[in-house]
């Protein structure tokens, strides 16, 4: 720590945003490895930000974004490795710091471009910022509170981000289901029209759901994703409801509620999905959509109460 402590009070953070300018992928690698490590010390991180945060945003995070055109990003492992260490220098330092609304803004609104531009031949490195707690989704995810409110605009409007990650639902891969439905589950929290993200969302996250509580995959994490997700539409909206209904989502809902399997994960997805039925139980005008269905209120109530 003394080391670390010297570098900063010695003047030696400019002198690494400086050494940025000088076009060398590994330079900039151990550069901004340097900074991320700094930055996960509390003590360090406000004077980090004010020294780092624009910078970095500016030099590192928008020119590897794509600056937010739509044409494909390609880059190569060092590259990988730049943005992954700055999105992560990024993230610890935004935790103290809150006044520097424009920058923390842009550093949401290019980190989602850079996501979703990624080629799909990529898929080694869609992974592993995937799988991490400190890559793309995870920064989203651990982003302070106060910018929960402002991922979910740009992703949901401006960058038009919802239909990507719907897209990438289909994969099987258990560790980025988890992100990817983590992901889902924050932005149907904060959206405004919850109406009009079910109607693009419901099918979806119902298709993921298991036919059963017996099933091992998706994994109970995902399970309890997807169920918290439809919890946050159907509390606000009937729309969500109706389509959980109309899509087949009861039986799976109810078939997951009455698992009977006493594992803490399956406990937990049960929970998830008897809460998100009884939610669907207050739409009285729905009941007879229910009952068409073959189901009554019994199939609702939320037995772990």
């Amino acid at each position: 720590m003394d080391n670390k402590v010297a570098l900063i009070e010695g003047g030696g953070i400019p002198q690494l945003i400086e050494a940025l300018k000088v076009n060398d992928d590994e330079l900039r690698k151990n550069i901004t490895g340097i900074l991320w490590n700094l930055s996960s010390k509390d003590n360090l991180k406000e004077k980090l930000a004010k020294e780092t945060l624009a910078e970095l945003t500016e030099r590192i995070l928008i020119p590897l974004s794509g600056s937010g055109d739509t044409e494909v990003i390609r880059q190569s492992p060092s590259e990988v490795d730049i943005f992954y260490n700055t999105t992560g220098c990024l993230r610890y330092s935004t935790l103290y710091i809150v006044q520097y609304s424009t920058v923390q803004y842009r550093i949401v609104q290019y980190t989602i471009v850079h996501y979703k531009n990624m080629p799909n031949d990529q898929l080694h490195i869609r992974v592993y910022f995937r799988q991490s707690k400190t890559g793309f989704v995870g920064t989203f995810l651990s982003f302070p509170p106060q910018w929960a409110g402002v991922l979910s605009r740009v992703a949901l409007e401006q960058e038009r981000m919802l239909p990507v990650m719907l897209d990438k639902l289909r994969t099987n891969n258990d560790l980025e289901l988890r992100s990817l439905t983590g992901f889902l589950r924050n932005l149907s929290r904060h959206a405004k029209d919850k109406n009009a993200m079910a109607t693009k969302t419901v099918n979806n996250l119902v298709d993921k759901l298991p036919a059963d509580g017996q099933q091992k995959e998706p994994s109970s994490d995902v399970v309890v994703n997807i169920c918290g997700a439809l919890n946050n539409l159907v509390t606000c909206s009937s729309v969500a409801a109706r389509d959980i209904t109309f899509f087949d989502g009861l039986q799976k809902l109810v078939a997951i509620k009455n698992s009977n399997d006493s594992s803490p994960g399956k406990l937990k997805a049960a929970k998830a999905a008897a809460t998100v039925l009884c939610n669907m139980f207050q739409y009285k005008k729905l009941h007879k959509d229910y009952k068409q269905k073959g189901f009554t209120r019994p199939d609702f109530a939320d037995m772990t109460i």
